[in-house]
Formats: C-alpha cells, structure tokens, sequence
C-alpha cells in the first residue's frame, strides 16, 4: 500500500491537472512496485480535495476513523480515503476494519458499564444518607 502522505497545490496552479497528474504517477509507482492500492488522508474541512480524490475514483476507507469508531465520529477532522485494486488486500482491509469496530465496541459498552456503576454507587451512597 504507497500512503500518500501530502499532496498541495499552489491555488494558483490548481485546476490546470497538475493533482491529478501526481495522483496518476503515485498509482502508476504503486501498481509498478506490486502494492495493492493507495490510500491518503484528508481534512474534513476540505471540501475541495474531498472532490478531488473523489472525481479520481477514491472512496472514504473501512479503515476511516469515523467507520471503525463511529461512537467517537465528531473527534476526527480527518477522513481516510484509498482506492484498492488488489482484492486480497480488500478483504484484509475489511477484517482490520471490523476487528476494529468490534474493539471499540466492546470499549465503548466498558466504559458505559463503568458508567453505570458509578452512577448506582452514588444513587445509593445519596439514598442512604436521608434515612
């Protein structure tokens, strides 16, 4: 997999194919290198790239934060996006992706649980000081 660590444009360069260039030449390396697809990150707030990558076949990846920690979505900025063409490498993705789910999950309902403990402990400690 070649991670795309930063792609900027000057705005005065932008829309003149230069990107789009740059992202050809990374998934042309990549698939010369034998890696199995190309995955990058992108602030939210851009909308901009979000269009970008998106018109250059890119989609949000299982892997993206707001995915495999949904209770936790509004604390990323971020999306993670990839474009695979190795399906061995897309299934592997998928069974990160939800092995990773599934732990947030069962740490989201811990920490609720713990939650609740406390809540009931201090209900009770409350109760029993009226009477």
């Amino acid at each position: 997999m070649l991670y795309v660590y930063e792609l900027q444009v000057d705005d005065r360069a932008q829309r003149r194919g230069l990107g789009k260039f740059l992202m050809f030449l990374c998934e042309s390396l990549a698939k010369r290198a034998g890696m199995s697809g190309v995955m990058l990150t992108v602030q939210k707030a851009n909308q901009g790239a979000m269009r970008f990558y998106s018109g250059a076949k890119y989609a949000v990846s299982l892997l993206d934060p707001g995915k495999v920690d949904p209770w936790g979505a509004a604390e990323y900025d971020y999306h993670i996006l990839d474009k695979l063409w190795d399906p061995a490498c897309k299934l592997e993705v998928e069974k990160t992706a939800q092995a990773a789910w599934r732990e947030n999950k069962r740490r989201v309902e811990a920490e609720r649980s713990s939650a609740d403990v406390v809540s009931a402990r201090v209900m009770m400690s409350g109760s029993s000081r009226g009477s």
